[in-house]
């Protein structure tokens, strides 16, 4: 889980930085998805390599990470934008540089 939240936050950060739709909160919700996705998919492997390959499949992977997931990935979807919008008005955390600014 350690290896999952890592790439969490360098994927949201980095494509945060990249994304450029100039609607902030679809941004906010194309980075924090993309982070999901990575980093389900590093947590994936990594089990793969951990647990025996023949005991751990697909079916598995997608049970786990999405089927039982669901209410988690929900409450982040709603949350986490809220979350940062309200911070960045607040002027608590600076608004993302876009690179080439």
């Amino acid at each position: 889980m350690m290896c999952e939240l890592a790439v969490y936050g360098l994927v949201a950060g980095a494509l945060y930085t990249l994304i450029k739709t100039n609607i902030r909160p679809l941004d906010i919700y194309l980075s924090l998805i993309g982070a999901m996705l990575s980093g389900r998919v590093v947590y994936g492997l990594l089990s793969a390599l951990v647990f025996k390959v023949e005991g751990y499949s697909l079916k598995v992977w997608m049970t786990a990470m999405f089927v039982r997931a669901w209410p988690g990935i929900a409450i982040q979807l709603v949350l986490i934008p809220i979350l940062i919008l309200a911070l960045q008005k607040a002027r608590l955390i600076k608004k993302p540089r876009r690179l080439g600014e």
